[in-house]
């Protein structure tokens, strides 16, 4: 007994001593306890109910969203020479399927993205767009099929607290400049886009504007120090709950949810703690200002390089909208990794392993002297009298490894596009600028021309043979100008019949217009008659005879010149005057 009784004390002791026994035994005690409880849930689910992963909405794709970036329409952007298509490129890029352009207090961004386009339109549509021009509009008519940009603003409340209001794109931008304007936002500061905003209205305040105008509102970075965590203020336990728990804010964005979820400041808004009884929807964006993040600063970041993942019904305003409202807070998480996809370039990779061809011509590098694209614009009229093709500038085939691109590739585009004013008939080329492997390139592409042959400067000619460019001789220009009257037969063979009906139709005129002129002249002649009828028989032939004639002219002259002709036809019908009675000569005595 007495061992025994030390074997159970020594037992005891044992377990004491382990505490993390002890543990591992109650987890697994924990999951001994689960399976029981899921094997007993097992049994009492019912037959039609959906499975776990259709319920949690995992059967719904991933959409990468980053909600909060500026533009150059804010005051402090820090690369104001980029456009809005390298914003979009860059968005593309990140794999974004959704962004909002949130400028400090204005629309500007958005305003001016849109206008740049509607200028874009109306030169298409009033057919005086340049090339550059077009492939600019077409590059925005990609973009926008693939990425939802959605207008907002980041508006600076009362002590200097920040919040984005999200907007659907039908809203137009006055609308949402007069949401500005009830915020008590300065005209101009909406004109500039200024941080300061000086006094505004206060948070709860524009909570309710940017809800009750159809918004979404959410708390910009809520744990820095213009977010309404209020880290760095001491304004008191119920400011901040009434600030994160207002049931007009949809959302709360954080800047440190790679910390975990313990960890981060999103952890006091996930419904744990008793004075924060509402959970909210805790997401990340970029705040970027500027394009592609610094390298030098980890904290300036750029378009994409912090986004949220969200399982969307619809990826739109609308769809957005309906998960903030709804209780399915597992269908938007942190996206950690930044994405770098490669731009949609199958047609230049192709192309490079192809090599140059009649069709496809490289330049890796232009002349430092005179006209640098002068040789890319000779290729362009030489595809033109061919079949079209493509020319790159800034890279070469597959054996030229690197590509060199250009630091100034936009003025190379607009040098080509002013080049190409000179190719008489004129092209319907398309110049865009286009990343190769980080460069930045220029791609000439042109469909077969239909007027040619096509001339630099209205006398140089030139043809493609193999892969070169030379100058056409006399053969080759009279194949090309051959070539293109076989292609306009078919519309000359069109002019013709319709000639030959205009031909039948003035045939038709003209014989109504002789017989109308033969009537008038037997009407005369009918007039006459009675006048006639007294001549003697061998005088009246006469004029019979003549009748007779004009009758058988097939095509008699006009009257103009008959009526100048009839006098002396008519002299020499007439009788002599001493046998006219009732008109006896004056020059005769009785």
């Amino acid at each position: 007994m007495p061992t025994k009784t030390t074997k159970k004390s020594t037992t005891s002791k044992k377990t004491a001593a382990s505490p993390a026994s002890g543990a591992l035994a109650q987890r697994s005690s924990a999951r001994g306890g689960t399976r029981r409880t899921r094997s007993k849930a097992s049994a009492q689910t019912p037959e039609n109910a959906l499975p776990a992963a259709e319920q949690a909405g995992e059967g719904k794709p991933w959409t990468r969203v980053d909600l909060h970036m500026h533009t150059p329409g804010s005051h402090d952007y820090e690369q104001p020479e980029k456009t809005y298509i390298d914003i979009l490129r860059q968005a593309e890029r990140r794999g974004l399927g959704m962004i909002a352009f949130t400028d400090h207090n204005t629309v500007n961004g958005y305003r001016f993205m849109h206008r740049d386009i509607e200028t874009l339109e109306l030169l298409e549509r009033s057919e005086r767009i340049r090339p550059d021009e077009m492939a600019r509009l077409t590059e925005y008519r990609r973009l926008l099929k693939k990425i939802v940009v959605l207008p907002g603003f980041e508006f600076t409340a009362t002590f200097g607290f920040h919040i984005l209001g999200l907007f659907p794109p039908e809203k137009s931008v006055r609308e949402i400049e007069h949401v500005l304007m009830q915020l008590r936002v300065p005209n101009e500061v909406i004109e500039h886009g200024l941080t300061e905003a000086g006094a505004t209205s206060d948070v709860l305040t524009a909570y309710h504007l940017i809800n009750a105008a159809g918004g979404i509102a959410i708390a910009a970075h809520a744990n820095s120090s213009s977010g309404v965590s209020m880290r760095n203020m001491n304004l008191g336990g119920q400011t901040r709950i009434a600030f994160t728990q207002d049931p007009n804010l949809l959302a709360i964005e954080f800047t440190d949810l790679d910390k975990g979820a313990r960890r981060s400041s999103a952890f006091l808004f996930s419904g744990v703690k008793p004075e924060y009884p509402r959970r909210m929807f805790a997401i990340q964006g970029s705040d970027a200002h500027r394009v592609i993040g610094d390298p030098s600063n980890p904290k300036r970041l750029g378009v994409g390089d912090r986004t949220t993942e969200m399982q969307l019904d619809s990826v739109s305003h609308q769809g957005l909208r309906e998960l903030f409202v709804s209780n399915e807070y597992h269908r938007a998480r942190p996206a950690f990794d930044r994405l770098d996809l490669p731009p949609d370039m199958s047609d230049v990779t192709s192309a490079r392993e192809a090599g140059a061809s009649a069709s496809v011509a490289f330049h890796p590098a232009l002349p430092k002297k005179g006209d640098r694209v002068a040789e890319a614009v000779r290729d362009v009229v030489a595809m033109a009298n061919g079949n079209g093709g493509v020319v790159f500038l800034g890279c070469g085939d597959k054996s030229v490894k690197k590509v060199a691109g250009f630091s100034d590739a936009s003025k190379v585009a607009a040098e080509v596009s002013r080049a190409l004013q000179n190719i008489v008939p004129p092209v319907s080329a398309t110049v865009m600028v286009i990343d190769i492997e980080g460069k930045d390139c220029v791609r000439i592409s042109l469909p077969a021309g239909k007027n040619a042959p096509y001339a630099l400067n209205a006398r140089e000619f030139f043809v493609r043979k193999s892969a070169e460019t030379t100058e056409a001789l006399r053969d080759d220009i009279v194949a090309l100008a051959r070539r293109s009257v076989e292609l306009a037969a078919p519309a000359r063979d069109g002019g013709r019949e319709s000639g030959e009906r205009s031909g039948r139709d003035h045939r038709d005129h003209r014989d109504h217009r002789d017989s109308r002129d033969r009537g008038a002249q037997q009407h005369q002649q009918r007039e006459r008659g009675p006048q006639q009828h007294r001549q003697p028989a061998q005088e009246q032939s006469q004029p019979d005879q003549t009748s007779r004639q004009q009758q058988q002219q097939p095509q008699p002259r006009p009257p103009q010149q008959q009526q100048q002709q009839r006098p002396p036809q008519q002299q020499q019908q007439r009788p002599p005057q001493q046998q006219r009675p009732l008109q006896p000569r004056r020059d005769v005595q009785p």
